[in-house]
């Protein structure tokens, strides 16, 4: 049971990875607030700098999602922004030790 919900958990976090990543700030933003309504539970809690205390609920994070948003929004329409993702698309690979000396011991 415990292995089908992290399977279920890392498949969740790939779909929205790959919506953030495919998603046009220039178009809109609704998109944006559609992925934090399917994607996180009704009582999500965010920290932030500006609260001391963590907003919990979607009520009291979608206003700072969509102050985030506008802004965005409006830059990429009008003056061109372009925005660009660094999320990992493959998990990270490990070194080998050079070959040589140090790799035989």
């Amino acid at each position: 049971m415990n292995k089908e919900l992290s399977s279920k958990a890392a498949e969740a976090e790939l779909d929205l990875n790959n919506a953030l990543v495919n998603a046009d700030i220039s178009k809109g933003y609704e998109k944006y607030l559609a992925l934090f309504d399917r994607f996180y539970d009704e009582n999500v809690e965010v920290a932030t700098d500006s609260s001391p205390a963590p907003l919990i609920g979607k009520a009291q994070v979608r206003p700072i999602i969509f102050n985030f948003l506008i802004p965005l929004h409006i830059m990429a329409e009008i003056g061109g922004l372009s925005l660009e993702t660094d999320l990992p698309r493959d998990p990270p690979r490990t070194r080998s030790p050079p070959p040589g000396p140090a790799a035989d011991r």
